[in-house]
């Protein structure tokens, strides 16, 4: 990744950490990701302008392509119910307490 040093600073030359390097302010480094990371959170540094326009642009084009690939919103269609009709011994019933009524 690439930072510009904002403090001279003595720190790792690579990943391992077996050389180490002294990073001057004002000047720009590509340095291994873990060591730019301690830089930038510790204020030591900032991203090279290249490298924040590059991730801007894979960070925008991440969020276009998660877009497209959201599925559409898709409609539920409920099923119709339909009322049955009375069953038959429903209707013997009705008929049967009608006479009864008349019989009274």
């Amino acid at each position: 990744m690439k930072v510009k040093m904002t403090q001279t600073i003595k720190g790792a030359a690579d990943p391992s950490g077996t050389r180490a390097k002294i990073y001057e302010a004002g000047k720009e480094y590509d340095v291994h990701e873990e060591l730019a990371q301690v830089f930038l959170r510790e204020g030591w540094a900032k991203k090279n302008k290249e490298q924040k326009a590059a991730e801007e642009t894979k960070d925008l084009k991440a969020s276009e392509e998660n877009k497209e690939e959201a599925p559409a919103e898709t409609k539920v269609e409920e099923p119709e119910v339909k009322e049955e009709p009375p069953k038959p011994e429903e209707k013997k019933e009705a008929t049967s307490n009608k006479k009864d009524e008349k019989k009274k």
